[in-house]
């Protein structure tokens, strides 16, 4: 027996399936900060690094 959570107007799920949804909830914030970060770091960070520095930054 599945233990299941009903959410009105959308369904049932099992504890399995809530804990997949909040994991790639998780996931995509993660991803989604990663991203922002690396355009702040090309935009405004690598610009106010020593102009010697350029190149490591962008490895």
């Amino acid at each position: 027996m599945v233990e299941t959570v009903h959410i009105k107007d959308v369904g049932a799920f099992s504890r399995t399936q809530i804990d997949t949804f909040k994991r790639c909830q998780n996931l995509k914030t993660a991803v989604q900060l990663g991203i922002e970060m690396h355009k702040w770091l090309s935009k405004e960070g690598l610009p106010s690094l020593p102009a010697q520095d350029h190149d490591l930054a962008r490895e």
